[in-house]
C-alpha cells in the first residue's frame, strides 16, 4: 500500500487490540490444553482445531496490531503539538506504518520460538507473553540463536509468565509493559517477571533485591515490608522495566494529614530500597501511575527528561541502597548535603540529568 493514504483511530485500535489480546489469552489458557484431552478420550477435534487455527492467526496479528498502535500513538503526539492538526484521535499517513525492519523483527521472533521449542524450553504453543519477552529481548541486541541460553539463564519455561495473566498491565506509548501490584505477597515475583518481560535479566539483579529485602518483608510494613506499607495506606504500586517498584501514596488521613507514605518522599520523589515513592498524597493514586505510564512522561513534580531515564536514575539509587546498607545509605545521603543534589556524590553517580537536576557545573558533576 506504499503511496496510498490511510488513517487510524488510535483509541479505537487500542480497544480492539486489547479485546483481541484477551481472546488470545483465553484461547491459550482454556482451549489449547483441551487438544490432548480430546485426542485421549477419542473426542472429535475438528471444531477444536478451528479454534486453534484462529488462535495461531491471532498470535501473529496481535503483536503487529500492537506495533501499529504504538506507531500511530507517536504520530498522534506529533499531531497534538501542531495547532492545525491536534484535538482528535485519528491520524493519517501514507504507506504502511510497519516497514521492512519490522518484518525482519517478526521473522526473528518466529525463529526464536522454533529454537526454544526444539530445545524443549516452551511447548507447542508460545503464549503472547513469551512472544513479547522474545521481542523486547531481541531489541537488547541478542539474536535468535542467543534466546535458548538466555531462557536457561532466567529459568524461562512454558509457565513462566502465568502470574501476569490476572495482573493489570499498563503500557507506555512505545508499548513497554508495567504491572500493577495489588497483592504484596506477589510483589517481588511480579517485579522479576516485568523486568524479564522487558528484556532484562532479573537473575543478575536478585542479589540487589536480596540486599534490599526490607522493601518486601519486615521493617515498617511488617510482614510485607514497605510494599505492605504503601498498600495498607491506600497507595498504588507498579513493577517497572528497570526491575524496581514505583509507588504513589494514597490520600490524606482525615483529609488534612499527609499520607504516611508521603512523609518519606520529597521533591520529585524519593527512592527507598526497591521502591521509588512519588511525592504527595493522592486521592486516586492508581490513576496517577496509570497516567504517568500511558503518557510516557515523568510523574507530577519531577523535572526528569523522560520516565525511562528517571527510572534508570532511581535504579542506580536502589543499587546504592544495596551496596551501602540501610543505615549507611541514609547517613551518606544526609551528611553529603541533600539540599544541593548537583554536588551530592550519590546523585552524581545516579546521573543528574536523568534525575531531572539542572546543574551549571557542566560534565564535571555528573551526567
Amino acid at each position: 500500500m506504499t503511496g496510498d493514504y490511510a488513517s487510524i483511530d488510535v483509541d479505537a485500535l487500542e480497544t480492539a487490540v486489547d479485546a483481541l489480546d484477551d481472546t488470545l489469552t483465553a484461547l491459550d489458557t482454556l482451549v489449547a490444553p483441551l487438544e490432548r484431552d480430546f485426542e485421549y478420550f477419542g473426542v472429535d477435534t475438528t471444531h477444536l482445531k478451528k479454534l486453534l487455527a484462529a488462535r495461531d492467526e491471532l498470535t501473529d496479528v496481535v503483536p503487529e496490531l500492537r506495533e501499529r498502535h504504538r506507531l500511530a500513538r507517536q504520530l498522534l503526539s506529533e499531531y497534538a503539538s501542531h495547532p492545525a492538526l491536534g484535538g482528535g484521535t485519528v491520524v493519517g499517513f501514507e504507506g504502511d506504518l510497519l516497514d521492512d525492519l519490522e518484518l525482519t523483527h517478526r521473522a526473528d521472533i518466529a525463529e526464536s520460538i522454533e529454537l526454544l521449542q526444539a530445545e524443549g524450553v516452551i511447548g507447542e504453543y508460545a503464549t503472547t507473553m513469551h512472544r513479547e519477552w522474545i521481542s523486547w529481548t531481541l531489541q537488547t541486541g541478542l539474536t535468535p540463536a542467543d534466546m535458548v541460553e538466555r531462557a536457561r539463564q532466567e529459568g524461562v519455561d512454558q509457565n513462566t509468565f502465568d502470574l501476569l495473566r490476572d495482573v493489570t498491565i499498563w503500557r507506555t506509548p512505545d508499548g513497554r509493559p508495567y504491572a500493577r501490584i495489588e497483592d504484596a505477597g506477589d510483589a517481588r515475583e511480579i517485579v522479576r517477571l516485568i523486568e524479564l518481560l522487558n528484556g532484562g535479566t532479573p537473575s543478575t539483579t536478585d542479589e540487589r533485591r536480596d540486599a534490599n529485602s526490607w522493601s518486601y518483608s519486615s521493617l515498617f510494613g511488617l510482614r510485607n515490608g514497605d510494599v505492605g506499607l504503601v498498600l495498607n495506606n491506600g497507595g498504588a504500586l507498579v513493577a517497572t522495566p528497570e526491575g524496581i517498584l514505583m509507588a504513589a501514596p494514597g490520600g490524606k488521613h482525615l483529609g488534612i494529614i499527609p499520607n504516611t507514605v508521603d512523609i518519606f518522599s520529597a521533591r520529585g520523589g524519593t527512592m527507598w530500597g526497591e521502591i521509588f515513592v512519588l511525592n504527595g498524597s493522592h486521592d486516586d493514586p492508581a490513576s496517577i501511575l496509570e497516567d504517568t505510564i500511558t503518557n510516557g512522561v515523568p510523574p507530577p513534580g519531577s523535572g526528569a527528561p523522560s520516565l525511562e531515564r528517571l527510572l534508570r536514575h532511581e535504579r542506580v539509587h536502589a543499587e546504592q541502597w544495596a551496596r551501602l546498607g540501610y543505615t549507611r545509605f541514609i547517613w551518606e545521603y544526609l551528611t553529603n548535603g541533600p539540599s544541593n543534589p548537583c554536588e551530592h556524590p550519590l546523585e552524581i553517580e545516579a546521573g543528574l540529568a536523568d534525575g531531572g537536576y539542572r546543574c551549571s557545573c557542566g560534565g564535571g558533576c555528573g551526567n
